[in-house]
């Protein structure tokens, strides 16, 4: 499982996860129970990655890893994130 920030075409940044040749749009797999940023995400902790998790075992695809650009995972500095300081 790899997370990944992407774009299909002009669209937004959407956060997803590379499984399988396939990526997974996190935020409109889950009825947006998750966000569409990776650091909204990654603030969810354990929680963001059990919905990961449910929406792999149930099955869901995506698109093909090749018809998607691969983005920076996030624009913000990492001193967004906490004191890591």
């Amino acid at each position: 499982m790899k997370l990944v920030t992407y774009s299909v075409g002009n669209s937004s940044p959407q956060l997803g996860v590379c499984t399988n040749g396939h990526v997974l749009n996190l935020s409109t797999s889950s009825d947006e129970a998750l966000p569409d940023d990776m650091l909204s995400f990654l603030k969810m902790g354990q929680a963001g990655l059990d919905i990961v998790h449910s929406l792999l075992e149930d099955g869901k695809h995506g698109i093909l890893e090749s018809d998607i650009k691969l983005l920076a995972s996030y624009k913000q500095s990492l001193k967004d994130c906490g004191n890591w300081a």
